[in-house]
């Protein structure tokens, strides 16, 4: 009887030790995918709101050196 009781808290501990594991595991992926929206969401928002100023700021850079060459 008290080498059951003892496998079966072996097994408990065991469990509870593979549970932990398998939180952080959930967590890390978590923090992953949460990392990877946050970065497509960022690269998202410079091709739609970034690109358009880049160009406007290019042109007028260009603009302007096309006014010093004359």
């Amino acid at each position: 009887m008290r080498d059951a009781l003892s496998a079966l808290n072996r097994a408990r501990e065991i469990n509870a030790r593979i549970e932990a594991k398998r939180a952080e595991a959930i967590h890390a992926i978590n923090q992953a995918v949460t990392l990877i929206l946050a970065l497509c969401t960022v690269a998202f928002s410079f091709l739609v709101f970034g690109l358009p100023e880049q160009q406007r700021l290019d042109r007028e850079n260009q603009e302007q050196v096309a006014t010093w060459a004359k």
